[in-house]
């Protein structure tokens, strides 16, 4: 009885043995350091850049009123994350400055290193309403306000005006 619990526990051994030691996959921190639209990238919809550094992983970027919705619909973003991971959306690679998205819809980009080192960010954005225009100010201070004409700035397109 102990010869046969020696011979198999001995062909245990070299079966083990013979086994391939699996790899092992090495846990990374993953992060995205900054997001954004660049006006660069996107002529035909920005005139200005809009990026969060050291985002969370909810992502909320809103442009300024009077951008146009279907501009949404093709934005190139650009990011930065860590060294030697991918970006994907849908299983679709992502390059940063190049690839244009619809984010008319918020938009989940997975971040990968390997098996085991990912994160996921959801991006969302909008366009801003208009602004609107109230009181100043109340009393007798505010009463010179109305007296002489001023300046300001359209929030539609970004043009000085004058008010009285």
């Amino acid at each position: 009885m102990k010869k046969v619990s020696f011979v198999l526990a001995a062909a245990a051994m070299m079966l083990a043995a013979g086994q391939p030691e699996e790899e092992k996959i090495p846990v990374v921190d993953v992060t995205m350091s900054s997001f954004g639209f660049y006006a660069e990238t996107n002529q035909e919809a920005l005139k200005a850049d809009f990026v969060v550094s050291n985002p969370s992983s909810q992502i909320s970027i809103v442009l300024p009123y009077g951008t146009p919705e279907d501009a949404l619909t093709s934005l190139v973003p650009s990011f930065e994350v860590t060294e030697g991971a991918t970006v994907t959306v849908e299983e679709t690679e992502v390059e940063s400055g190049v690839t244009a998205l619809d984010f008319s819809v918020p938009v989940e980009l997975l971040v990968t290193v390997n098996a085991k080192s990912n994160a996921q960010y959801t991006v969302t954005v909008s366009v801003a309403g208009p602004a609107s225009f109230h009181l100043a100010a109340v009393g007798a201070e505010a009463d010179s306000l109305y007296k002489s004409p001023y300046t300001a700035i359209s929030p539609k397109d970004g043009k000085p005006y004058i008010a009285a």
